[in-house]
């Protein structure tokens, strides 16, 4: 696989990633987000794989139902059908106004990553888990807590893949913090609280307006500091998972956020 095709293929599976998270939102405008990342990604896989194929005109003038259907005589696309019903959804979204209910976008979140990890395998020879993002994360010590965690869910400890990637996300959540602050109001009180503080909590609540599942994700996870013996760590919740596929979930969440969210500051 070269490394031009392996690019694509991580940047697909982060656009996917991104439609996860729209999709946690209940929101009409977070849905009609959602529908558009899993039409784009899955279309752009179709049109890579067409490249190679020949159409009655240029590939750029075909539509996304005469590749699909093309690709399909060649070799049955898992969800084929479910796909054009996406196709359906998305243009019934860009060109009505019409958004689908999110129990079914939720279900076209779950078709799509199947189509990608089949399309990765059977277009392109490559495994879509062993494309992974912890690589992007700039800062190093969020870095190396989510890469902890993820070895933690291997060998099914969940707590302390728990711990490690709420403390990945409690360091996220102290340096948007730090970005929102003003150190020119440390020193000025306010009700009992530091100026600075409130104020970019204030700032805080409303950057993530648009986003409740991340604000809602963010304001529930504890920042603050305790010793242990000696040693300052994150007061952090523990989530009780009982099966990996639930460990792995969060973990995915996590991750999308703190990629989302992190290139948008100066940290």
């Amino acid at each position: 696989m070269s490394s031009d095709v392996k690019i694509f293929l991580m940047d697909m599976k982060r656009l996917y990633q991104y439609g996860v998270l729209t999709s946690k939102n209940p929101s009409k405008f977070q849905g009609r987000l959602t529908i558009h990342f899993l039409h784009y990604v899955v279309e752009q896989v179709l049109r890579k794989k067409a490249q190679d194929h020949l159409f009655n005109g240029p590939l750029s003038e075909q539509g996304f139902e005469e590749i699909i259907k093309k690709l399909n005589r060649e070799t049955n696309i898992l969800y084929f059908d479910e796909l054009l019903k996406l196709n359906i959804m998305r243009n019934n979204a860009q060109h009505q106004n019409i958004v689908a209910t999110k129990e079914d976008i939720d279900v076209q979140v779950k078709i799509v990553e199947s189509f990608l990890r089949w399309s990765y395998k059977n277009y392109f020879q490559c495994d879509y888990d062993s494309l992974n993002f912890e690589s992007f994360i700039n800062d190093e010590k969020i870095r190396e807590n989510m890469l902890e965690a993820s070895k933690f869910i291997d060998v099914k400890d969940f707590k302390s893949a728990s711990e490690k990637m709420n403390v990945a996300l409690a360091i996220f959540k102290t340096k948007l913090f730090a970005f929102f602050a003003d150190p020119k109001l440390w020193n000025v009180p306010i009700g009992g609280f530091r100026l600075t503080d409130v104020l970019a909590d204030l700032t805080f609540k409303i950057f993530l307006s648009n986003d409740p599942y991340t604000l809602n994700k963010l304001s529930s996870t504890q920042t603050s500091y305790i010793d242990q013996n000696g040693t300052p760590a994150y007061n952090v919740r523990f989530t009780s998972f009982q099966k990996e596929e639930e460990a792995r979930e969060e973990y995915d969440a996590i991750l999308n956020i703190i990629l989302t969210y992190q290139d948008r500051f100066a940290f």
